[in-house]
């Protein structure tokens, strides 16, 4: 459920509007937007963080979750499924 009554949820809107982006640069919006997004909890559908368990990149992060389990048996079903031989990452700072 969408808090409409946040702040920021309205800061997020305006600052996305068209005329809004004909009169700030571009940069300083996407970082204000991510900061909109950060302060209203957006990803976790505004449900408060939980302070004993600090996560704050979303329900699919939280291992365990239905989020999780459903991803990783979906990433073995597709890596099988497209005769996947090696998975290459690069982690970028």
């Amino acid at each position: 459920m969408t808090s409409k009554l946040s702040i920021y949820y309205w800061l997020r809107k305006i600052f996305v509007s068209r005329f809004i982006q004909i009169l700030i640069s571009r940069n300083f919006i996407r970082k204000f937007t991510f900061f909109l997004i950060y302060k209203s909890n957006h990803w976790n559908k505004y449900k408060k963080i939980n302070e004993d368990n600090f996560l704050v990149s979303g329900p699919g992060s939280i291992p365990g979750s239905y989020q999780t389990r459903n991803v990783i048996n979906n990433l073995d079903i597709f890596i099988k499924k497209n005769k996947f031989l090696f998975i290459f990452l690069i982690y970028t700072f």
